[in-house]
């Protein structure tokens, strides 16, 4: 019996939702003939974390959101190890942010205020993030009204469209070319649902100086109560 060959096929499990997470990677890769067990080094800023005996398929935990990896694999029997393979080039996601906040509603100009602000959510350690936001605006019904995208992380957006129930969420961007498409993305946050009331506007008439009508009756003649 010798040591196995090196495994091949390395990659990472797509799509996201199979594992890949804000702490988390998922590896894949083809089995080496008469591999007992395999070993993942995976190696950031110049440090090896090298996990033995994990499974293809397997999470690797742990890890720091939006950091760039650098992912080696090899395979162990009794007689020896392996060479190991190729680095395969990863990410894990920025962090999730946390839901938006509703302004109040102007009646005089009815404009529903969203803000949120993630600037402590996308600092990620040691490591300086060039982070951005997306917004996804649905209807009561789910249906998509409108995405922003390129938003600050500090942000208050103004949604003067027509009146009703709007619901938000956010999510964190940042360029990294070891992103499957090149840029990362955060999970989106949880929805938050608010509802945008029309009012016409309020049309008081001028009061002149010397008008004595008690308030009450002004306001009666003005069809205002």
């Amino acid at each position: 019996m010798a040591k196995p060959p090196t495994p091949t096929g390395l990659r990472l499990a797509m799509p996201d939702a199979d594992g890949r997470t804000e702490e988390k990677l998922v590896f894949l890769w083809d089995p080496a003939p008469g591999a007992d067990r395999y070993d993942l080094a995976l190696e950031s800023g110049g440090v090896d974390a090298v996990q033995t005996n994990v499974q293809s398929g397997g999470g690797i935990t742990g890890l720091h959101a939006s950091r760039d990896y650098s992912a080696r694999i090899r395979a162990v029997n009794g007689d020896g190890a392996s060479d190991w393979s190729g680095a395969l080039p990863c990410c894990t996601l920025p962090p999730k942010p946390g839901p938006p906040r509703g302004g109040e509603t102007d009646l005089t100009d009815p404009v529903l205020l969203v803000q949120w602000d993630c600037s402590v959510t996308a600092q990620t350690g040691d490591e300086p993030q060039a982070m951005l936001v997306d917004l996804e605006i649905k209807d009561a019904a789910g249906g998509l009204i409108e995405n922003r995208t390129g938003l600050p992380v500090t942000h208050l957006f103004r949604d003067a469209k027509h009146g009703g129930i709007r619901i938000y969420r956010i999510r964190l961007t940042c360029p990294k070319p070891r992103a499957p498409d090149g840029v990362n993305r955060s999970d989106w946050s949880t929805p938050v649902t608010l509802r945008k009331e029309v009012f016409a506007k309020l049309r008081i008439p001028a009061v002149r100086p010397n008008d004595k009508t008690p308030i009450s009756k002004f306001f009666h003649r003005h069809g205002l109560l």
